[in-house]
């Protein structure tokens, strides 16, 4: 009997530098027992993306040096992210001897907590998700290396996006902010296609992962798969739980090679996901760091506003009641013109429609949000 639990799908285009220690964290997976995990337990479906560096080579030297670590390497001659996401699930769903019930998105520049795996099938099996949004965050020697960002993101923002590692070493617990990891408590954080967990049946019945394109041409992805995904999945009864438990941390490449939209809040923009980043250098940590100190922070305000708060809402109306004391004496108001504006919806492929209209919210409630917004204490 077979012991395959979960399926890990992972899109790979020219991640020389960084592939090889990704995959190392998923080979040494351990249980709750700090004992490795079983060989079998779970499976890699990596798409290599057109890769015209050594990405190929690692994956081969990788492969014929873990015989027992069961990866699949599939070879896609086009480049496309979303696409490559597709053909992986597909693969597994499709094929009977790779069919999990529980399947992954991963990216290739990750480094994953040890218990990851078996945090997601523990999970699935006492809690019986639909989907699975895993905490994440910069790597505390990323946060080392730019005190000022680390100053300005505490006054300015919040611990949002510290892992506990950056919490204790500021030492800010019971310290209140802007913006904590109460909002992923209260809203269930929005899953990022670098790490998240989902049930094939849940998968399946609303359709997958879908290209999208922001062109008539067709030529540029909308590249925010997840997001549109999550957005589809939340407007069913799907049980959705987000995981602190065991959190990865995520290469800070692009924010490195891109300050300025970073600290405005801009990096993640429709048409910009897209953009491939690989180098980072000291010089680079030097110019954000610098930068951080005459910034304006509204844009990752309004970030963390649109994407944690008002697109939960949206996708999740009751979300508002519960949580009104985020919205002061104007939830009722933000209530009925999501009921208003879902009125017009009749189709369930609406992820890019309500990505733009989380985007319409928070321009015009921004101000009033942060006006009632109490601050919230670390714990």
């Amino acid at each position: 009997m077979s012991l395959l639990k979960l399926s890990i799908i992972m899109p790979v285009h020219n991640e020389e530098a960084y592939l090889l220690h990704t995959l190392e964290t998923l080979s040494k997976q351990i249980n709750n027992k700090g004992m490795p995990l079983k060989p079998g337990t779970f499976q890699v479906v990596i798409v290599n993306n057109a890769s015209t560096d050594k990405t190929g080579s690692i994956l081969k030297k990788f492969t014929e040096s873990n015989k027992s670590f069961t990866i699949t390497i599939i070879e896609k001659a086009e480049k496309s992210c979303v696409a490559s996401r597709i053909i992986g699930y597909n693969f597994v769903i499709n094929n009977p001897q790779f069919r999990t019930d529980i399947l992954a998105s991963a990216d290739a520049d990750i480094s994953f907590h040890p218990q990851w795996v078996n945090t997601i099938i523990e999970k699935y099996k006492h809690e019986h998700f639909d989907l699975l949004s895993n905490a994440g965050c910069f790597p505390l020697d990323f946060w080392k290396k730019v005190p000022n960002l680390v100053q300005k993101y505490l006054d300015e923002i919040g611990t949002i996006f510290f892992g506990d590692e950056v919490i204790n070493w500021l030492g800010v617990k019971g310290k209140s902010f802007w913006f904590t990891e109460q909002v992923f408590f209260d809203f269930t954080r929005l899953i990022t296609d670098q790490c998240f967990a989902i049930s094939r049946k849940t998968y399946e019945s609303v359709g997958g992962y879908t290209l999208d394109f922001i062109d008539n041409k067709k030529k540029v992805e909308f590249t925010d798969e997840g997001g549109r995904l999550s957005a589809k999945i939340e407007r069913t009864k799907a049980k959705i739980v987000y995981s602190n438990e065991a959190p990865y941390t995520a290469s800070a490449r692009r924010v490195l090679n891109d300050p300025i939209k970073f600290l405005g809040g801009r990096l993640y923009d429709i048409g910009y996901m897209g953009k491939v980043f690989r180098s980072t250098s000291d010089d680079k940590y030097k110019t954000l760091n610098e930068l951080a100190l005459n910034a304006d922070y509204t844009g990752i305000r309004k970030y963390i506003i649109k994407n944690y708060i008002l697109l939960k809402c949206i996708t999740r109306p009751y979300l508002i009641l519960k949580n009104k004391h985020y919205f002061g004496n104007f939830y009722n108001e933000l209530e009925i013109e999501i009921k208003q504006w879902w009125i017009q919806k009749k189709q369930l492929e609406i992820g890019r429609e309500a990505m733009e209209f989380a985007e319409q919210l928070t321009d015009k409630y921004y101000s009033e949000i942060m006006e009632n917004l109490s601050k919230q204490i670390v714990t």
